[in-house]
């Protein structure tokens, strides 16, 4: 897949541990970053860092991308993909989608 923007999103704080805080804001500037550029298909990573709880992280930034899609309800984005490397990420993830986006 050929990109036309890649942008490097800090995920933990000071502490250098990563936390529900530092996950919802790191999600919504990458979302708000994405939009500045009128992207309309983003591709994410989960935002853990490998040192959080992977189902946590799958809530927090679930949560944290509907949100900023019902807070900006003009915004560019269409289809926001989050890649997984492994099938227990995803199984947590589609959970935790259909949780939040399904209610």
């Amino acid at each position: 897949v050929k990109s036309e923007k890649i942008f490097h999103a800090v995920v933990a704080g000071e502490s250098r541990l990563v936390n529900e805080e530092d996950i919802k804001m790191s999600t919504r500037k990458s979302l708000h970053l994405a939009e500045n550029y009128k992207a309309r298909n983003i591709v994410m990573m989960p935002a853990d860092c490998g040192t959080h709880d992977i189902s946590d992280t799958a809530r927090v930034q679930l949560s944290a991308i509907k949100t900023y899609l019902q807070s900006n309800k003009n915004c560019s984005l269409v289809n926001i993909f989050i890649v997984m490397e492994d099938e227990e990420s995803f199984v947590v993830y589609q959970e935790y989608y259909n949780r939040i986006f399904k209610k």
